[in-house]
């Protein structure tokens, strides 16, 4: 009997304690949509293998490894062993470890970067932080050119990269955050600069190692026998090196990343950073707009939903990955797979079914930075994405990347085919609950839009690309009747069949070789995600930009032969001559604007 007493009294403190813990029990979640999901992915973009986490309130519920490491050989993925290039996850890491020296009071957020990098200089005025790289508010334009190596002896130091590459700050540090490989390379040249080891060394040291990350590093081995071969649509890509190390080139198991994301979930299980420090880590740091995607140190951040969600999304030829932390839930997700593919409806539909999101209604209040009224009428114009550079080839990107923006009368904005009204301040808002935000450069010359995951900057009305279509059909008809002997700006006249008619027919041929070649060449590598141009500038591509500087010469050539020809003559040869020399140097000057010359690089 009191043995009887005894159980019924502990089973009732146990119950007692868990009614003070407000225990609830365990929901069972059926993950069969999981697998659903993936092999779906895996069917559609002809991919061979894919890892899934799945951490609630900070312990791993579901982990699941599909298909092959490598389609040849047959090998399965393995979550403790097999490696997957993550990419831009790469930059969460970089930030984790800038944020163990800052616990260790080696290195302040806010302190101006040339404190730590001494004579390295670059572009640009102002302060510029720590916390600007680790946020992406830098104000570095875009540099899409050569930030790969094909081979990983061709990989540069990463300092003597950053000195010779690193893009223009065209922003004041803070004013808008515009994503860079870059800014966040630089910020982990800072955690180089501070260890004193190179920059692969030093992520070992301050993150790997504490975490008992194994598997994991920023520099590839193509030959490691557990790395997982990528694939483009069924195809194996050759592996790439990305200059931008800790920007870009994590490698990593499902296992280590596992460890990553649960030290930054319950900071109290790891000898890693303390709870202050991830919670400095993971706050919003920068919004534009209370309703747009935040940036905290080396994630995003949704405000769209409740719990909030931190992510960062890698993607490299070859690979494909997704994170996200809810840190109000010590949740997280983690989708990788070897091959391109588009991940995020797999990770958004596991998130809404293990973490229902709880809506919260659009704030419609002006950003959270402090601007001044403004005057909208000069709003309307046409506009490119902030961070496209308008120096060097970069700059006939804009040719392709141009949106339009009109002020009506009434003073709602016509945007991407959607009408928005005004909400006071500059702030415009549509039916569906979009927002965008139009405010004039700190800089004065322009206007900027801003919008969930993008920023815009007005261009002159010279730089609209209808004006230059325009100015390019002319040019391009010119070329062709100057190659039949007809010049377009006098038809009445005919070239000569001397030497300088056809030395003026030698140039327009140069000229419209030149605009087939670039034609072609453009629309390869944009088809391919830059191609070649990612790795290097190629031979070909330098002699094409090459061709207009010959085509001025023939046409001097061609000038010069007329005016001796001329002396003494009273025929009208000079004529056509003036007319097909006028074309053939206002065609070099409209490629000279869009930075298509040889020396542009």
């Amino acid at each position: 009997m009191r043995e009887k007493w005894f159980l019924v009294m502990m089973t009732w403190l146990l119950l007692l304690a868990d009614t003070a813990r407000g225990a609830e029990p365990t929901t069972r979640i059926d993950f069969d949509f999981v697998d659903a999901k993936v092999q779906s992915v895996m069917e559609d973009w002809q991919v061979p293998g894919a890892i899934v986490l799945i951490i609630v309130d900070g312990e791993v519920i579901f982990s699941q490894a599909y298909g092959f490491s490598d389609i040849s050989t047959h090998d399965q993925i393995d979550l403790d062993e097999t490696i997957f290039r993550f990419a831009s996850i790469s930059k969460p890491v970089t930030a984790a470890a800038a944020m163990r020296l800052h616990q260790q009071g080696r290195l302040d957020l806010d302190t101006d970067v040339h404190h730590y990098l001494g004579d390295l200089r670059f572009t640009g005025t102002g302060t510029l932080t720590t916390a600007h790289l680790l946020t992406h508010t830098g104000g570095f334009e875009d540099r899409f050119l050569t930030r790969m190596s094909t081979q990983r002896w061709q990989v540069p130091e990463l300092e003597a990269f950053l000195v010779e590459q690193m893009p223009r700050r065209v922003y004041a540090a803070g004013e808008v955050t515009l994503y860079s490989n870059h800014g966040m390379a630089l910020a982990g040249l800072i955690v180089q600069r501070i260890v004193e080891k190179p920059f692969a060394e030093a992520a070992h040291e301050l993150v790997f190692e504490p975490l008992g990350m194994a598997n994991s590093s920023f520099e590839l081995r193509p030959d490691h026998p557990n790395l997982a071969q990528g694939y483009r649509f069924g195809e194996p890509v050759r592996p790439a090196f990305i200059n931008t190390v800790p920007s870009s080139m994590l490698s990593s198991t499902g296992a280590d990343m596992a460890r990553f994301m649960t030290a930054l979930l319950q900071p109290d299980e790891y000898d890693f950073l303390d709870h202050d420090t991830v919670d400095l880590m993971l706050t919003r740091h920068f919004e534009h707009h209370s309703t747009f995607t935040g940036r905290a140190y080396g994630f995003s951040e949704t405000s769209s939903s409740s719990p909030r969600r931190l992510f960062h999304s890698g993607s490299l030829d070859g690979f494909s990955s997704g994170i996200v932390l809810l840190p109000e839930r010590s949740g997280g997700i983690l989708v990788a797979l070897n091959g391109n593919s588009y991940v995020w409806p797999l990770i958004n539909e596991t998130l809404d079914r293990v973490f229902p999101p709880l809506s919260m209604t659009p704030v419609n209040s002006t950003s959270s930075q402090e601007f001044a009224p403004m005057d909208i009428a000069g709003i309307s114009g046409s506009y490119v994405p902030a961070e496209l550079p308008d120096r060097g080839f970069d700059k006939a990107r804009a040719l392709f990347e141009q949106i339009k923006v009109e002020v009506a009368s009434d003073g709602t904005l016509l945007h991407r085919d959607r009408h928005y009204e005004p909400l006071g301040d500059g702030a415009f808002g549509d039916e569906d609950g979009r927002i965008v935000i139009q405010r004039q450069r700190s800089s004065g010359d322009g206007w900027l839009l801003l919008e969930e995951g993008a920023v815009w900057r007005s261009i002159p009305w010279h730089g609209q690309r209808q004006l230059h279509l325009v100015v390019f059909g002319i040019l391009s008809v010119a070329l062709v009747l100057q190659l039949l002997g007809r010049p377009l700006l006098v038809p009445q006249y005919a070239l000569s069949a001397r030497t300088s008619g056809r030395c003026l027919r030698l140039a327009a041929a140069i000229l419209l070789v030149f605009l087939l070649g670039t034609g072609a060449l453009i629309g390869i590598t944009m088809s391919q995600g830059g191609g070649v141009l990612r790795f290097e500038i190629p031979w070909y591509l330098l002699l094409l930009l090459l061709l207009p500087f010959l085509a001025l010469v023939v046409t001097v050539v061609a000038v010069l032969v007329e005016l001796v020809h001329h002396r003494g003559s009273e025929d009208n040869s000079l004529i056509p001559v003036t007319a097909s020399s006028f074309i053939v140097l206002s065609f070099v000057c409209f490629l000279a604007y869009w930075r298509l010359l040889g020396f542009n690089f």
